[in-house]
């Protein structure tokens, strides 16, 4: 999905999340180390920190070897979820689902992963299943073909009705399911765990630790509502209409249940909880006893009604955002599983105290910290980096299976030409900015040259990528 300002939310809501974020930060720091059995380690570095005999490289070698045990950690854990993505049939698509599965194969991610395609063609789905084939990918890192979903209306839709097609054909083969976007890479793996305090602090009893029946998790997205201490009802955006003579109430009910008289919390509930607890986006994380009883259902089917009298980009994350709405269900809505815009409602602070150069450094010693995101998702664009710079075209091969390609191939030459350019913004954003658009920029380099290795153009991307493999 393209960004939006409209993520941000209101500038108050951003600076009251700001002043707590040092607190909150402490206390969730604490609480990892419990929840992930590191209180030991954890104790061992207050102490190596907090003696006045310890120089910084005593803190920052114990800092390393928490993050390189919590990676190691995750990535036991990461077996326990079937992560999915869909994406339809272009080539454009294929290369973003390539570089996630290489990114996921990169941090050790376990559990299976599977690409649901739609809208291809008998040829064409034997070409993609050789080309993921010989990618020397995980074995569990398969895709999955579906029929055709997208319309004249939506080009996203393919999302819910491709899940539901998968779920119900084959499903996940793992208690948790996470459906993530296809433009994400991974920073670190995973897992069923949440290893995060609730956004804005939401949960009033114990925050739960693990996803398990009745407790899905979602990523902080101002999608719908910014108003956290507003007990006015909510209602949607009138874009949702095209029914000039039926109230926000009786759309919103018909949307969610099916009928204009049908019982429905869609068309009951207040801005505070629609901001607290379902204003959201990817990924999508719960069990599959819920996938299966109502969740998978409610958010195709909904999506679909939505999807006649709302024809905007982000039907596919309306739909979700009613889906546990209409089921009375709260999600558990956290800042820290992707990177997505330079907002303080993410978890930049690990990049702020960053030193590292994410252009150059090693990578692992810029990924090292445990309290960065999960993923990148990079589908903003600046001078040094636009994902729609490769081949956008209907059919042909993919950017990666182009290794006869030069410099001056098309697709190519807008990113190699391009060199890291920071925009006029205050140094917290550059530096935000930077890490976002390099890491971008190195994964898909690494990714080409994983693909194409004697390119007449690797070299090029071998000195972008600096030292990344995937």
């Amino acid at each position: 999905a393209n960004g939006s300002s409209r993520f941000l939310g209101s500038s108050t809501s951003l600076v009251k999340e700001r002043v707590t974020f040092a607190m909150r930060r402490s206390v969730v720091i604490a609480w990892l180390s419990i929840v992930l059995g590191l209180e030991g380690a954890a104790h061992e570095g207050a102490g190596a920190t907090c003696d006045g005999g310890a120089d910084e490289s005593a803190a920052l070698q114990i800092s390393g070897r928490l993050a390189s045990e919590k990676r190691q950690d995750q990535s036991a854990h990461s077996d326990e979820v079937h992560i999915v993505f869909t994406t339809d049939c272009k080539p454009y698509q294929q290369w973003e689902a390539e570089l996630l599965f290489m990114s996921a194969q990169r941090v050790g991610q376990r559990g299976p992963i599977t690409a649901i395609i739609s809208g291809c063609s008998e040829e064409r789905k034997e070409h993609i299943a050789t080309r993921i084939a010989s990618l020397g990918l995980p074995a569990q890192y398969t895709p999955f073909f579906v029929p055709k979903f997208n319309d004249n209306r939506s080009h996203v839709i393919n999302k819910p009705r491709g899940v539901h097609a998968w779920f119900r054909a084959a499903g996940p083969q793992r208690d948790v399911m996470a459906v993530v976007d296809p433009d994400f890479v991974f920073l670190r793996p995973l897992t069923a765990i949440i290893d995060a305090a609730p956004a804005l602090g939401t949960w009033s009893a114990t925050p739960p630790t693990r996803v398990k029946k009745g407790v899905m998790v979602s990523q902080r997205w101002a999608m719908i509502a910014n108003s956290p201490e507003s007990d006015r009802p909510w209602v949607p955006s009138r874009g949702w209409t095209g029914l000039p003579n039926v109230t926000d109430a009786e759309l919103l009910t018909w949307i969610c249940s099916g009928s204009y008289t049908g019982k429905s919390a869609c068309s009951n509930i207040t801005e505070r909880e629609a901001t607290l607890y379902h204003s959201t986006g990817p990924p999508y994380i719960a069990h599959k006893a819920d996938w299966d009883e109502w969740l998978v259902d409610a958010w195709n089917d909904i999506t679909n009604r939505l999807h006649q009298v709302y024809d905007g980009y982000f039907v596919d994350m309306y739909g979700w955002v009613l889906a546990p709405m209409h089921h009375r269900t709260r999600e558990v809505v956290v800042h820290n599983l992707q990177f997505f815009h330079h907002a303080n409602y993410e978890p930049w602070y690990a990049v702020d105290a960053m030193k590292e150069d994410p252009c150059k450094d090693p990578i692992d010693d810029v990924l090292a910290s445990p309290e960065l995101a999960y993923f990148i998702h990079y589908c903003h664009n600046f001078d040094s980096w636009n994902k729609n710079w490769f081949n956008r075209e209907a059919r042909g091969l993919n950017v990666f299976e182009k290794c006869n390609a030069t410099e001056d191939d098309i697709h190519l030459q807008h990113f190699l030409s391009h060199p890291v350019n920071i925009t006029e913004h205050s140094d917290t954003v550059n530096k935000r900015q930077t890490f976002y658009f390099c890491i971008a920029r190195r994964m898909f380099a690494a990714g080409f040259v994983r693909s194409c290795p004697a390119s007449p153009a690797s070299d090029r991307f071998r000195q972008i990528a600096d030292g990344l493999t995937l």
